[in-house]
């Protein structure tokens, strides 16, 4: 109802094993209209982070405590927030995310194991609303992949200036995955195209330079339908598509063979 949203969530414990009951978690605002999509990331401890737009168009923080239960909402400011934010743990284990708005890009991290993150410095860039994904890529780095208002896809971390790296092949955000190919630390980059299909890009890692290119797979897909990547148990690239108004969940795999081949799009 108008005024009364909240967020919930939920547990996963084991695998193949069901999740636990929704919870609340309550509202960024205390209460109020819906505010902007979630975004989660859990550090070195376990420990779950989510953070959403306020009503005030800033960023709060929600998460949960060294012994266990939530913490209280935090505000950690900002103003003009657009989209869908970008929550990413580095390999340090120290959270981070990106927000973006007419401003530019701005950064959040951690300073030290269960601190609140802090404002760091961020970039003047014009940025297209909801393409916003973020990918440890070393150990000093993480790296923000989104969309620049002239269509290309570009490549920015904290204390350097963005790169361009490939046209977008569609107008939604890119999933990003990093993964051995071939025996290289590559980031593999997964985007609905315009013509409906998936369309995946490799290049290696914080090597923007060497540049990429797309390669479109499966079958077209509607509007409205997502574009994830994940790895497996056996560190192989997993590459899902959900649409939200039919429930149609279709996933590919990386091949056993050299390169990025997939296995046939198959529906779950």
């Amino acid at each position: 109802m108008p005024g009364e949203s909240g967020l919930v969530h939920s547990t996963h414990f084991r695998p193949r094993l069901a999740p636990l009951d929704w919870v609340s978690i309550g509202h960024p605002d205390k209460k109020g209209d819906r505010t902007g999509p979630p975004a989660v990331a859990v550090d070195a401890a376990g420990r779950g982070y989510v953070f959403v737009r306020n009503g005030m168009g800033g960023v709060s923080l929600r998460n949960q405590k060294v012994k266990g239960g939530w913490g209280a909402w935090q505000n950690l400011e900002g103003s003009g927030v657009e989209g869908k934010l970008a929550a990413v743990t580095g390999e340090s284990g120290l959270v981070e995310v990106y927000a973006s708005g007419p401003g530019g890009i701005v950064h959040w991290r951690q300073e030290a194991d269960g601190k609140t993150p802090v404002r760091t410095e961020g970039v003047d860039v014009a940025v297209r609303p909801g393409t916003l994904a973020a990918l440890a890529t070393s150990a000093e780095h993480t790296t923000l992949f989104f969309t620049d208002t002239s269509g290309d896809l570009c490549a920015w971390r904290p204390g350097k200036k963005p790169v361009t790296l490939i046209a977008s092949a569609g107008p939604g955000p890119v999933s990003a995955v990093r993964c051995d190919i071939e025996g290289h630390d590559c980031v593999v980059l997964a985007q609905r195209s315009a013509s409906g299909r998936v369309a995946f890009a490799a290049y290696p890692t914080e090597q923007e330079s060497a540049g990429a290119w797309w390669t479109e797979s499966g079958p077209r897909l509607p509007v409205e339908a997502t574009v994830s990547l994940a790895l497996d148990e056996h560190d192989q690239v997993v590459a899902a598509s959900v649409s939200p108004l039919t429930g149609t969940l279709l996933l590919a795999r990386r091949k056993d063979e050299p390169g990025l081949a997939l296995t046939a799009w198959q529906e779950l």
